[in-house]
């Protein structure tokens, strides 16, 4: 029975991947790419069982040589320029996003997974992308995100090595981290871009900056229609403006808003048996953390819970009383407790670690300013003029 010609080329396009990741002693890399291959084998395919357990032994006696062959074999000159994940969905946290942020992640995974229907109108997917944003928004996760969606492996380029003290070391380093991406089937993540992208503009650099740079701009004018390059940065505004404008999508994750926020926060909490106003205090008072600080918060209290006597919520609360925001609110906070969550005065005291007297205080400021801002002002005098 004959075999379609798009199935063979599909085929023999991952089977030639698969021996360039096998053959750069990538484990990780060759389980996912094999694993693609065995779902993919077409049902019509001669032998096709006798053939998967030929490729499952294959790749199990492939890795054990190579594993024995890595003790004493010298490194080839790019294996320590990147370093290889293979995210699977069901192991990575849940991201959560703003609105904005989730609808380009859909559109791009959506172009990827559907390249052959652009491809039949000329088009090819966005295979360039820049995430932006402060730090802890969850840039590297989304990237092992959009990877495991796509069912690649990830190719984390390694700065530390790519960095080198020889002139135009870090400009060929940088060439060959990339040509990695170029030449693998997998998704490249450049993580921290603005060392390599920086403005060309410092009257301090000596030059090297500029050949970096010059080498980023050829390898992404150069970048295959077929290989996904996601680059990450924190600092955005430091980028060569020339740089920016080569990639194809530009995602903004800025911290997220309340109800983001919230959400967050619950799946964190979820099954713990905290009260739902401990959720609802930290959202108030984590308005400016970004997830990466809130999950440390709550690791830290669990450690806390479990090696002492102190209580979750307790540790909880105290530790994300330590790190609010410096426009949390303390008096509102007290002032709600105790309306919306009837809390009695001594219990908001142990919560804040003060005492009753100071809870009075601050729920009666809290309602002298409502009062104060729902009283009518009075109009304006005026002036007679003589």
């Amino acid at each position: 029975m004959a075999i379609g010609n798009d199935s063979y080329h599909s085929l023999e396009a991952a089977l030639v991947d698969l021996v360039r990741v096998g053959v750069g002693g990538n484990g990780a890399g060759v389980r996912q790419l094999a694993n693609r291959i065995l779902r993919s084998l077409p049902e019509d395919l001669p032998n096709r069982e006798h053939l998967r357990q030929r490729l499952g032994e294959a790749i199990v006696d492939g890795t054990a040589r190579a594993n024995l062959r890595s003790v004493s074999a010298e490194p080839r000159p790019t294996e320590h320029l990147v370093e290889w994940s293979s995210p699977d969905t069901a192991a990575l946290p849940a991201i959560f996003l703003e609105e904005s942020v989730q609808r380009l992640l859909d559109q791009l995974l959506a172009q990827w997974t559907q390249r052959e229907r652009l491809a039949e109108a000329g088009l090819a997917p966005a295979n360039t992308v820049l995430l932006s944003g402060p730090p802890g928004v969850g840039k590297t996760l989304l990237a092992h995100h959009v990877a495991a969606g796509l069912e690649l492996p990830l190719a984390t380029v390694n700065l530390a090595e790519v960095i080198s003290s020889l002139l135009g070391g870090t400009g060929k380093n940088m060439r060959d981290a990339m040509g990695v991406g170029r030449d693998t089937d997998c998704v490249l993540l450049i993580d921290e871009f603005d060392a390599v992208g920086k403005r060309r503009d410092d009257s301090t650099d000596v030059g090297e900056l500029k050949r970096i740079v010059n080498v980023v701009l050829m390898e992404l004018d150069n970048w295959p229609a077929n290989r996904l390059l996601i680059a990450a940065t924190n600092h955005a505004h430091l980028l060569d403006t020339a740089v920016s404008r080569r990639f194809e999508m530009i995602i903004d994750i800025d911290h997220p808003r309340d109800s983001v926020r919230r959400r967050f926060l619950e799946s964190l909490l979820e099954g713990s048996g905290v009260p739902e106003w401990v959720a609802t205090m930290m959202s108030d008072a984590t308005a400016r953390l970004s997830p990466a600080d809130i999950g440390r918060v709550f690791r830290s209290a669990r450690r806390e819970a479990l090696t002492s006597d102190v209580p979750f919520d307790r540790s909880l609360l105290e530790r994300v009383l330590e790190s609010a925001s410096h426009d949390f609110d303390r008096d509102l906070a007290m002032s709600e407790l105790s309306s919306r969550w009837n809390l009695s005065n001594r219990e908001i005291a142990r919560v804040f670690g003060v005492s009753h007297p100071t809870v009075g205080s601050a729920i009666r400021r809290v309602s002298e300013r409502a009062t104060a801002s729902a009283s009518p002002k009075p109009p304006p005098e005026r002036r007679s003029h003589d």
